[in-house]
């Protein structure tokens, strides 16, 4: 979610390419490191309506009904925000 007005309008973005076989090497050996833990999938439930997370980093893969690493300030905050966020920004 962008809390930034000008998104609306604009692309804010920017990306760089670097040609280098060895830092993409590096690249994806860090994301393949970064891959293994703290990656969930999210999909709704069978009434439709809420959504669960699935871990897809362990043999369990763990499956949360709420967002995952989020204390109770951080959800009250986000729904705070939501009242103020235009929803074609979101």
């Amino acid at each position: 979610m962008s809390l930034d007005p000008r998104s609306a309008l604009f692309n804010t973005e920017f990306g760089v390419r670097v040609r280098s076989f060895d830092l993409t090497q590096a690249l994806l050996y860090a994301y393949q490191l970064d891959d293994i833990e703290g990656v969930y999938r999210v999909v709704l439930k069978p009434d439709g309506e809420n959504v669960q997370w699935i871990g897809t980093g362990d043999v369990n893969n763990e499956v949360l009904d709420s967002e995952p690493d989020s204390s109770m300030l951080t959800r009250l905050q986000l729904l705070l925000f939501s009242w103020f966020v235009p929803t074609d920004q979101l």
